[in-house]
């Protein structure tokens, strides 16, 4: 049969469950996947598994209980063509792995306007840390780079205070004879 689906189920005329002619499978509602295990795969080396809504739905992927939603794959790779939002925490466990993002990144909030944009609410203790681990005489916590490639003018600010309601409150820029200025 290479006209029709060849198997399909429904219910009051409305189909829920089709297999057409070319292998592709169509469910209306939910799948639930149930056992110790189970295992979506894509059977054949060089095939691939996509998972999709249509439109502009969401796609869900949720652990039933509080265990862990673990992505692998032999490039360690996961990549979204849109947003992709995470309830909770991201731990990027190896680090020999690279992790890089086309788009801007937040933490802690919903609409970032930089390419990274930290907000959190705390009221004694900072919002964010960059902890260099090492104990070597040569360890480094942080380095400020500009693209410019001649001496920072004046109008180059390195780092910028701010503080909301009152905007820029002091900064670092550059001093425009190859030094820094604090204001």
């Amino acid at each position: 049969n290479d006209i029709g689906p060849l198997i399909s189920a429904s219910s009051s005329g409305i189909a829920k469950f089709t297999v057409d002619n070319l292998g592709n499978m169509t469910i209306d509602g939910d799948l639930i996947f149930s056992g110790i295990n189970p295992i979506i795969s894509a059977a054949s080396q060089n095939s691939n598994l996509s998972l999709t809504t249509s439109g502009k739905g969401i796609f869900t992927i949720q652990s039933a209980s509080s265990g862990n939603i673990q992505f692998f794959s032999a490039l360690n790779t996961l990549s979204s063509a849109g947003n992709l939002r995470i309830a909770g925490n991201l731990t990027l466990s190896d680090p020999s792995a690279e992790s890089s993002f086309a788009g801007n990144v937040a933490i802690g909030n919903a609409d970032p306007i930089y390419r990274l944009d930290v907000q959190d609410s705390q009221t004694s203790t900072a919002a964010a840390q960059i902890f260099n681990t090492s104990t070597s005489d040569t360890a480094s916590g942080l380095i400020i780079k500009l693209g410019k490639t001649s001496i920072a003018s004046t109008n180059n600010n390195w780092i910028t205070f701010e503080q909301a309601g009152l905007g820029i409150v002091s900064k670092i820029r550059g001093s425009g004879s190859g030094g820094i200025t604090i204001e």
